[in-house]
């Protein structure tokens, strides 16, 4: 029944974070609130969904925003600069490509999360977050293998944008807070009261 629960809990948070990226830029906190959200209701207690997400939503805001503004920025350089290449030779964008990438990664992977968890100027966490990301190139290249699989997923079998962007985003989340706990950048969480949606 736990293991439905959280099933459940992420294909909804993942509905959430689709329906508050429609705006496209507010795609940055649509994400902290996904990862806000995940943390403390998949991953930690039972936390209530809908209000936890909206809270997050509004207090990461302004950060996850201009965040996210850059990280699509950056998708968008690399895109059209594929898009507008006159070899169209494929090894030879393979590199701007996967640079382009992790750098994305970066920001709504690393960047992101940062400003959910610490308080920080947005600078310092764009920092930090690429910082973290590079030290980290092994794991950052692992979640862009599995970005990856997720879109090929939803390109196999399109319902399953409901699930497989929250699937990884649980499994980034409980990396990335076992990695704060273990540098002690964060204390044990406890279990939150359960509470009605």
């Amino acid at each position: 029944m736990t293991a439905l629960d959280r099933i459940g809990a992420a294909i909804i948070c993942n509905v959430l974070w689709l329906l508050c990226c429609l705006p496209i830029i507010t795609a940055g906190a649509a994400t902290a609130a996904l990862y806000d959200t995940i943390r403390r209701r998949v991953l930690t207690g039972s936390a209530p969904i809908m209000s936890t997400y909206f809270k997050a939503f509004k207090t990461n805001f302004r950060q996850g925003t201009i965040l996210g503004l850059i990280g699509s920025v950056i998708i968008l350089v690399v895109g059209v600069g594929v898009a507008l290449d006159p070899s169209h030779d494929w090894r030879a964008l393979v590199v701007p490509l996967v640079i382009g990438a992790v750098f994305a990664i970066g920001v709504f992977f690393w960047c992101i999360p940062l400003a959910v968890r610490f308080t920080n100027t947005t600078v310092a966490h764009f920092r930090h977050g690429l910082l973290l990301g590079l030290a980290h190139l092994g794991s950052t290249l692992l979640l862009l293998i599995g970005l990856a699989l997720v879109v090929f997923g939803v390109w196999q079998m399109f319902p399953l944008v409901f699930v497989l962007p929250a699937v990884l985003m649980a499994g980034w989340t409980y990396w990335l807070e076992h990695l704060f706990l273990k540098h002690g950048y964060v204390e044990a969480a406890e279990p939150e009261a359960a509470a009605e949606d």
